[in-house]
């Protein structure tokens, strides 16, 4: 069963009020994952001057619990995962020191089920990249929609699913527990009038609206703006009305 999330806020036209709640469902976290196994020894070792790695599409929510890559003397090993064209997190892993050893970060992001992502590795933001591809590899089974992913020119280009490059890793749990939601913010601007806010992005994410809660007709507002880092709604507001973001 996948986790089902709901954040709602409330405004009332007479006497304005918010509130917010957090519903979670689902089933106990299971146990750590590693998204890409390889065989022992690499068919391939070259340089890549660009951001390079993998895309994939989690099955079921997940929690990244750990990044890495394989020590090749980086001295500024940056590991992104990206949506779309936009990288949404940023990891700075330690400096190895040519040990062909893994150096790991644990961190905590969140993916959800049915969106695509790209993981990508590179060394400083310019510097060459000593990268390894494998032909023997095996992706958890968790992941689905794999390919090799290098990113140029403000997008990403496929180079294929029959190898991999080493380059980024991560391992991750099954988030059929409780996963963060993003929180809503309501501001009045008249009493007809209110902005709804929320940060971006917000992946997987979508705003709904209401005018009751006994027995809810629940809408996906699609005029939705983006301002740096902040979801916008402006709406106008006739009657009470309830807001919530949601999840499948």
């Amino acid at each position: 069963m996948s986790a089902i999330h709901a954040n709602f806020c409330r405004v009332a036209k007479l006497f304005p009020k918010l509130f917010c709640l957090i519903f979670v469902l689902g089933l106990p976290a299971k146990a750590d994952t590693t998204a890409v196994t390889t065989g022992p020894t690499a068919d391939f070792t070259g340089f890549a001057s660009s951001p390079i790695g993998f895309a994939f599409t989690p099955l079921t929510n997940l929690v990244v619990s750990q990044v890495n890559y394989i020590d090749h003397g980086e001295t500024q090993p940056i590991i992104r995962f990206w949506s779309g064209n936009s990288a949404f997190a940023t990891f700075n892993l330690p400096a190895g020191s040519n040990t062909g050893q893994t150096i790991s970060t644990n961190v905590t992001l969140t993916l959800f089920a049915g969106q695509n992502y790209v993981i990508t590795f590179q060394d400083g933001t310019n510097g060459f990249t000593l990268i390894n591809e494998y032909l023997t590899f095996q992706l958890a089974p968790q992941l689905t929609n794999y390919s090799v992913e290098v990113y140029q020119s403000g997008s990403f280009t496929n180079f294929g699913s029959n190898f991999y490059v080493a380059g980024p890793n991560f391992t991750f749990t099954n988030a059929t527990g409780v996963v963060a939601s993003p929180v809503l913010s309501i501001t009045q601007n008249s009493p007809t009038n209110v902005t709804v806010t929320w940060p971006a992005p917000s992946t997987g994410f979508v705003l709904q609206r209401t005018p009751s809660l006994d027995s809810p007709a629940w809408t996906v507002v699609t005029n939705v703006v983006t301002i740096g880092g902040t979801n916008q709604f402006s709406d106008v507001v006739i009657s009470n009305r309830f807001y919530r973001l949601y999840h499948p």
